[in-house]
Parts: C-alpha cells; structure tokens; sequence
C-alpha cells in the first residue's frame, strides 16, 4: 500500500465515488487493479476507504480519465459567491434593522404627539 501524505486533502466517500466511476464505465474491480498496478485486495480495500491519498487519486484519475481531485475542496468561484451572498445579507440586516429602529421612534414621536387625544379616547371607552 502507499504511504499516506498528510499534506493531501481528502474527503469522505471517496471510494464510494470511485466505485460509482467504475460502474459507469463499466470498468471491474479486477481490471482496474491491472490498469492501476494495485493487487486487488488493494483496489477492494480501496474502494470503501473513505480517504485517499494524493497520489493514488491522481494515479485512478488518470486511469479512469476522471478528475477526482474536484471532489477535495468547493470551487473557489461557489466559495466566492457563498461569501458575497453572506456579506449582502448581513447589510440588508443591518439596514432592515436601522428601518425598523427608525419606525419606531417614528411611532413614539406619534404617540408623544397624541397623547391628549389617546388619553381622551380610552376615557371615552370606559
């Protein structure tokens, strides 16, 4: 088996989406150990492994003309937008919460102004 690299990001499932991979290509566990140079054991072993190593993903990517490699982090532009939407609703917060303090000082000042008229309507109701 290869040695692990700790610098190599990995992500869970990995085998699993080799596996599903090979099924689409209608590739068999013993072919791919053949194209890989992996005994087969290896491969089985491989393909319920939840992480991988840089070099063997590499080494199956270009085996199965595959890019795994997209499957370790987000796309940066997803990260970029996922940021940026964050960013608008924490201003659009910010600004609702600005409009509501507004409206309600706005309604205190209403409330200062009729005071009179309001005290006289509730005397009125009882």
């Amino acid at each position: 088996m290869h040695k692990k690299n700790p610098f190599v990001k990995t992500m869970p499932h990995l085998g699993q989406i080799v596996k599903g991979v090979l099924n689409d290509q209608r590739i068999s566990q013993a072919r791919f150990s053949k194209l890989t140079g992996w005994p087969e054991n290896t491969v089985s072993g491989m393909l319920n492994r939840r992480n991988w190593n840089g070099a063997d993903l590499l080494l199956a990517g270009q085996v199965l003309k595959h890019n795994f490699v997209r499957y370790l982090e987000p796309e940066p532009q997803e990260a970029t937008v996922s940021k940026t939407m964050f960013e608008e609703e924490v201003k659009e917060k910010k600004r609702l919460e600005a409009q509501v303090k507004e409206l309600e000082e706005d309604l205190l000042e209403e409330k200062a102004k009729h005071k009179g008229t309001l005290e006289a309507i509730e005397r009125m109701k009882k």
